[in-house]
C-alpha cells in the first residue's frame, strides 16, 4: 500500500477501531431483557440466528440469511450465540461507520473532519446501541450508507454498470428492511438528469428494474430454513398465505396507514425534535444549522447538500405521517447522519487549517457525547431480568409436558433460547399467550404454569376465557402460578381451622438457592369463604412476638397466590398453595412462624380472621398446639 493510500485509509480504521471499541463495551452478551423499544425484538433474533429459523414481518432475510453462519461461526468458536448475534450487528454498525467516513472524506478532502464527523455519527444513542444489540438496522446502516457511496460516483461518473449495482443494493435493502425505500426517493431524483442522458435510458431502466428484484431473492431462505426443520418459525413462510402475510406485513398493516390529522402530525413533528435535541443537543443543532446553511450556498457543495438535505427532510416527512409505523428512533438514524454530512460539507468550505480545527472539535464533541451516553447504554445492555427469570421457572414444580406460558416479548424469548439454544427445560412445553390453551391441556394436568406477575397483563378474566370456569390458581413454586378449570387437589381429613371455613392443610418450609427461605401454606375451605381475606407469614427467633425486635422477618399477601385467588373464589374442600418468601438473618434462626389471616374494617383496622402457629421442633416444623 503506497503512502497515499495508507494516508487515506489510517484514520478510516482508526475510527473503526474506535467504533468497534465503543460498541463492544456495551455489547449485549445475554438474551436482551431491557424495557426499551430498542429491545423488543432482540430475543428473537438471538433464537433464530442461533437455530437457523424465521422471524417476524417482513422477515428480514438478507439478515438472517448472513447472521445464521456468522452466529454458528462464532458458536463453534466457543463464544454463546446470543453474544454473537450482538457481535453480528457490531460488524454491520463499525462498516457504516467508516463507510460515512469514507464519504466524509470524499466530499471534504479532510481526513480531520472524516474522523470527527464519523466519530460524532459512531456514538449517537440510535447508532450506538445498533451496534450493541441483535438488530436488523445495523445491516440497514451499512446498505445505505453502500448506496449513498455507490450514488455519489454515479453522479460524478454515470456507469451503466454501476447503475444496476445501485438497483440491486436498492432490491437488497427495501427486501431487509422496507424503511429503506425512502433513501431511494432522494438517490433516484439526484441521479436521473445524470441516467436521462446517458445511451439507451430505457434498456438500463428495465435492466435495473431486474437487478432490483433482484435483491429480494434472500426471501427464499425463509421456507427453506422451514423445509429443513427449524425449531423457531414465526407463522407459516413454508405456504403461500404464510409467506405473503409477512412479506407486506399484514399483521400490522393497521400501523402502514397514514395520519394526517394536524394533532397527530404535531405530536410526531414534537417527538422528531425530541430525538434530534436530545442526540444533539440545542447548541449542536444550531452549529448544524450554519453548517447546512453554508453548504447549501457555496456552489462546491450545493448539489451534495441538497441530496444529503433531500434524504433528511424525507424520513423527517415519513417520521410524521406514518408516526407508528416504526420506532422513532430507528426512523432517524439517516437523517441524523444526514446532519453530521451537512454539517462536514459546510465545514469543508473552511482552509486547510480551519478544517483541520474544527475536525479536531468535532473530535472532542464525540467525547462528550461519548461519556453522555455510555453510562445509559450499558445499563440498556447489561439488564439481568432475563436471565432471572429463566432462573425463577426453572424452579416451577410441574410434570413432563405442562404447558408453561410467557408473553410474547422479553420473557418468552429467555425460556426458549434457554430451552432451544441452551438445552434447559426440554421437559415442558412452552407457549406464548397466543398459544390455544384448551387444546393443549387437554393431554396435560389441565394447568398451565405463569409467573405470578403476569397477572398484571393477563388478568384472570382472560384466563378463564381461555380455559374456563370457573378458574382456580394455586401456586407452583415462588412467584409462580398454575391456572386451571378442573379441581385442584382434594383436603386432608386432618385440618387446622381458622374461621369462616378457612383451614390450614399443610405447610413446608425450605431453603432456597439465592439464601432466602420458601414458606408454602396449603389452605383449604369446607366452604366458599363469605369474604376476601389478606395473608401473612410471621417468623421469629422467639416463642412469641412481644416487642418488634422479637420480628425477624415476614411477608403479607392482599389476597392469596400473590394476588390471583381473592378467598372469595375459593371452591370448597379444595388445596390452594401460595408460596411467602422471606430473608432470614443467619445470626436468628427461625423457631417460630405465625401462618393466618385478616382483612380490614370500614374504618380500616385490621381484623384477625386466626393464626397458626408452628414451631420448630427437631428440625420439624410441627403445629403448637
Amino acid at each position: 500500500m503506497n503512502s497515499a493510500r495508507l494516508r487515506t485509509w489510517l484514520p478510516i480504521i482508526g475510527v473503526g477501531v474506535v467504533a468497534a471499541a465503543l460498541y463492544a463495551a456495551t455489547l449485549m452478551t445475554a438474551v436482551g431483557s431491557c424495557e426499551h423499544a430498542y429491545c423488543a425484538d432482540v430475543g428473537e433474533f438471538q433464537i433464530a440466528l442461533a437455530v437457523w429459523g424465521t422471524v417476524h414481518h417482513t422477515g428480514y432475510p438478507l439478515y438472517m440469511l448472513l447472521g445464521s453462519p456468522f452466529v454458528t461461526l462464532l458458536h463453534w468458536m466457543g463464544l454463546p450465540p446470543a453474544a454473537g448475534a450482538s457481535v453480528y450487528s457490531l460488524v454491520w454498525e463499525v462498516l457504516a461507520v467508516m463507510g460515512f467516513a469514507l464519504i466524509v472524506r470524499r466530499l471534504t478532502q479532510s481526513a480531520w473532519l472524516a474522523v470527527g464527523a464519523s466519530l460524532i455519527v459512531a456514538v449517537l444513542r440510535p447508532i450506538w446501541i445498533h451496534g450493541s444489540i441483535p438488530e436488523v438496522y445495523s445491516l440497514s446502516m451499512a446498505l445505505s450508507v453502500a448506496i449513498v457511496w455507490v450514488t455519489l460516483d454515479l453522479r460524478e461518473q454515470w456507469s451503466d454498470t454501476k447503475g444496476w449495482l445501485l438497483a440491486l443494493l436498492g432490491g437488497l435493502g427495501v427486501a431487509h428492511h422496507r424503511l429503506i425505500a425512502i433513501l431511494l426517493v432522494p438517490v433516484g431524483l439526484f441521479l436521473l438528469p445524470a441516467a436521462w442522458r446517458s445511451k439507451n435510458f430505457w434498456r438500463w431502466l428495465a435492466l435495473s428494474a431486474s437487478c432490483f428484484f433482484a435483491g429480494f431473492l434472500p426471501y427464499l431462505d425463509m421456507p427453506l430454513r422451514v423445509w429443513l426443520g427449524s425449531k423457531w418459525n414465526y407463522g407459516r413462510p413454508e405456504t403461500w398465505d404464510g409467506f405473503w402475510f409477512i412479506f407486506w406485513g399484514k399483521e400490522v398493516a393497521g400501523w402502514q396507514k397514514p395520519d394526517f390529522h394536524p394533532v397527530a402530525i404535531l405530536s410526531a413533528a414534537q417527538e422528531a425534535w425530541q430525538v434530534l435535541h436530545a442526540e444533539f443537543t440545542l447548541p449542536g443543532l444550531i452549529v448544524i444549522a450554519a453548517g447546512s446553511v453554508v453548504a447549501l450556498i457555496q456552489r462546491r457543495t450545493r448539489s451534495i447538500a441538497a441530496f444529503f438535505g433531500g434524504l433528511a427532510v424525507a424520513y423527517l416527512l415519513f417520521t410524521t405521517i406514518f408516526f407508528k409505523a416504526v420506532l422513532i428512533e430507528a426512523d432517524l438514524m439517516l437523517p441524523l447522519l444526514a446532519f453530521v454530512a451537512l454539517l462536514a460539507l459546510g465545514l469543508s468550505n473552511w482552509s486547510p487549517r480551519g478544517r483541520q480545527v474544527t475536525g479536531v472539535a468535532l473530535c472532542a464533541a464525540s467525547v462528550f457525547l461519548a461519556a453522555r451516553n455510555y453510562p445509559g447504554l450499558y445499563a440498556l445492555t447489561h439488564t439481568p431480568d432475563a436471565t432471572n427469570y429463566t432462573r425463577l421457572v426453572e424452579q416451577l414444580e410441574a410434570p413432563p409436558g405442562a404447558v408453561v406460558m410467557a408473553p410474547w416479548g422479553a420473557r418468552f424469548f429467555a425460556l426458549r433460547y434457554a430451552q432451544l439454544v441452551d438445552g434447559h427445560m426440554p421437559q415442558w412445553n412452552i407457549v406464548d399467550h397466543r398459544a390455544h390453551f384448551g387444546e393443549l391441556v387437554q393431554a396435560t394436568d389441565g394447568r398451565v404454569y405463569t409467573a405470578a406477575d403476569t397477572r398484571y397483563v393477563f388478568d384472570v378474566d382472560w384466563w378463564t376465557q381461555q380455559l374456563g370456569g370457573p378458574l382456580r390458581v394455586t401456586a407452583a413454586g415462588p412467584d409462580l402460578v398454575a391456572l386451571t378449570a378442573r379441581p385442584l387437589d382434594p383436603a386432608p381429613v386432618r385440618v387446622y381451622p381458622l374461621a369462616d371455613g378457612i383451614a390450614l392443610a399443610r405447610w413446608d418450609v425450605r431453603p432456597l438457592a439465592d439464601g432466602r427461605t420458601d414458606i408454602s401454606l396449603y389452605w383449604t375451605a369446607t366452604r366458599t369463604p363469605t369474604a376476601d381475606y389478606s395473608t401473612y407469614v410471621h417468623v421469629t427467633d422467639q416463642s412469641e412476638i412481644s416487642a418488634p425486635e422479637d420480628l425477624v422477618a415476614q411477608d403479607d399477601s392482599f389476597a392469596p397466590v400473590a394476588g390471583w385467588y381473592p378467598t372469595s373464589r375459593w371452591q370448597p374442600d379444595e388445596v390452594i398453595r401460595e408460596d411467602h418468601v422471606v430473608t432470614l438473618p443467619p445470626e436468628r434462626p427461625a423457631l417460630t412462624i405465625f401462618a393466618g389471616m385478616y382483612s380490614r374494617d370500614a374504618a380500616g383496622d385490621f381484623v384477625q380472621l386466626g393464626q397458626v402457629t408452628l414451631r420448630k421442633i427437631n428440625e420439624q416444623w410441627v403445629v403448637q398446639p
